[in-house]
């Protein structure tokens, strides 16, 4: 943590009131989301109570609607939906308040970090000009004030100097989520709204932004609706727990250190899958693969971007971001990439990709450049991008998505629509959704579209940037199945910051820190690897504790429950006897 300037963001610890005395600051009672149109409900019969400097978790699979709920709470729900029932804000209704009123709270009473921060920044402005023009609106602050608070801010989320000159295309996706975390912490809100705050984060940053939060919340009294499928970082905040299911609420509890009552279900039985330990290689022992000459080779690999701070104007100033990557695939081989945030992965990604072009260095496929190689076999290369909202055209449909892919490697047919089926029944897309444009889909069918336009050039070679890390650990699951089940003899470059991921998926990985290669470790022997980047990485890992259970209690006197969300200790949720729970996808 950064320490010394973390010290001076609160003027000491927050002293909540008695219980008796805490009045909500936060209320919902059978709160949905329906379309204005046809009435038909996407989210309902939500009630809950929460007090000030609390934190309530919301966990749930992807589609349960848990963003629309926090955008309920803000009054920014999407062009033709509404909300109903009743959603207040210290006392005041959100559903009925006026635009410009739901606006002034925002930033001033109330905080929103959203899911996905690629696209919650102006991509023609500096991240120090947005971050500074927000306080000064919000805070009244003057301008060089507001600079100097967003410095500080981004200072204690471990951001260099450099972020306040930088664009968001210049910063990796964990940077941009920092960057709207300080942002969050600097306008200090009465309730803040985190929808999935950490994702993009790697195991080290993660703890420290948790730590921030949970700091927030202790000293300064700050109430936190806390929106992640991470259920140890749920459990590192939560005081309550909210569990959302098919676009309602599924169970209510409390959170409390308890192994009294193992019958009760609980969320980690519900939504974590096997995942190995950190340090534990879940990888079974294969016989060695052939030794061959490898099928992909990178030797020396250097990169720099011109640091416009460092600059003057006599002298141009560059930052290195790799320096001397060098590192071998075989072919069939899933190589993993690890690293924290802004180390350089994204970039020695798009190296190989051919979309930036090193200062120095070789990348062969094959024994050949791979400028000569890409070229002799259009379409042998594929990548499936961290951001899946954005990495696809909003007014495409599902059919158009694939499609493209079959375009771009110039393997299109006058039957499209056929090709296009086919990807989407091998990646187990259901073919009524051909037709449903990105917004109508969840996050898990939004991603196997991604995957199934990757697929459509049949590579040799796919790129895996972040593709998962955004989605919850059910969806993940399903989607790794899935890599494994059509891999054939591809070759992957999967990228995470997750090592569990790494282990769970990948022949070997790299580490990666700062733009040097630190280490290649083997999944199957995870116990010999003498890294201390790796060892430091384990250690921050924020894991769902097994003997910590949910209770289920009413939040409060008031709480509405339909039968169905009543369950017996020790039943399933879903009906199926499966001997590894998955969540099943919303619907559109």
């Amino acid at each position: 943590m950064h320490s010394a300037h973390a010290s001076t963001a609160f003027q000491g610890p927050f002293q909540p009131p008695s219980q008796g005395a805490l009045e909500p600051i936060v209320r919902m009672d059978k709160a949905g989301v329906v379309h204005a149109r046809s009435g038909r409900r996407i989210v309902s019969q939500i009630s809950f109570e929460l007090a000030p400097g609390r934190c309530l978790g919301i966990v749930g699979e992807s589609g349960s609607g848990k963003t629309l709920l926090c955008r309920a709470m803000l009054g920014l729900l999407p062009r033709g939906l509404k909300a109903e029932g009743q959603i207040r804000f210290e006392g005041m209704d959100m559903i009925h308040a006026s635009p410009e009123a739901a606006r002034r709270l925002r930033g001033q009473g109330m905080g929103f970090i959203l899911q996905h921060p690629m696209t919650a920044f102006d991509p023609l402005c500096t991240l120090g000009s947005q971050l500074a023009e927000t306080l000064q609106e919000k805070l009244g602050l003057s301008a060089g004030d507001a600079g100097a608070a967003a410095r500080q801010s981004l200072s204690r989320l471990g951001l260099p100097e450099r972020v306040m000159a930088s664009y968001p295309h210049q910063l990796s996706g964990g940077q941009l989520q920092r960057c709207m975390i300080a942002l969050a912490l600097a306008l200090k809100t009465r309730l803040l709204v985190a929808d999935e705050p950490t994702t993009a984060l790697d195991a080290q940053n993660q703890l420290e932004a948790l730590t921030l939060f949970r700091r927030l919340k202790e000293e300064a009294g700050t109430t936190l609706l806390f929106v992640s499928h991470d259920l140890g970082a749920v459990q590192m905040l939560a005081d309550s727990l909210l569990v959302m299911r098919r676009a309602s609420a599924w169970s209510r509890a409390r959170l409390r250190a308890s192994s009294t009552n193992p019958g009760i279900p609980t969320p980690s039985t519900l939504w974590q899958p096997a995942w190995p330990s950190p340090g534990a290689s879940a990888r079974p022992s294969e016989a060695g693969m052939p030794d061959s000459a490898p099928f992909l080779d990178v030797r020396a690999l250097c990169k720099s971007y011109p640091d416009r701070q460092a600059s003057r104007f006599w002298r141009k100033a560059l930052r290195p971001v790799l320096s001397g990557v060098s590192f071998q695939a075989r072919r069939g081989e899933i190589l993993g990439l690890l690293g924290e945030s802004g180390s350089g992965k994204s970039t020695l990604a798009r190296c190989l990709l051919g979309l930036e072009r090193p200062d120095s260095g070789a990348v062969l496929f094959d024994g050949m450049p791979d400028q000569a190689w890409r070229k002799a076999r259009r379409g042998a290369v594929s990548v499936v991008f961290q951001d899946y909202a954005t990495s696809v055209n909003p007014g495409f449909t599902v059919r158009e998505i694939i499609a493209e892919g079959l375009r771009a490697a110039g393997t299109a047919t006058c039957d499209e629509a056929a090709a296009a089926a086919a990807l989407m029944d091998k990646v187990e897309l259901p073919a009524r959704l051909a037709g449903c444009l990105p917004h109508q889909l969840s996050g898990g069918q939004l991603q196997r579209a991604c995957i199934a336009r990757a697929l459509a050039s049949a590579p040799q070679f796919i790129v895996f940037d972040e593709a998962v890390s955004a989605l919850d650990v059910s969806i993940q699951a399903q989607i790794l199945d899935l890599l494994q089940a059509v891999k054939g003899d591809m070759t992957y470059l999967f990228i995470t910051h997750d090592i569990q991921l790494a282990t769970l998926l990948c022949d070997r990985f790299l580490l990666l820190r700062q733009g040097v290669l630190e280490d290649e470790v083997d999944c199957r022997h995870l116990d010999l690897a003498a890294s201390p980047y790796l060892a430091k990485l384990v250690d921050a890992t924020v894991l769902f504790a097994s003997d910590y259970r949910g209770r289920p209690e009413a939040l409060s006197a008031n709480l509405h429950e339909s039968p169905a969300e009543k369950m017996p200790a020790g039943a399933s949720p879903d009906p199926s006897p499966t001997a590894k729970p998955q969540a099943k996808e919303a619907q559109p």
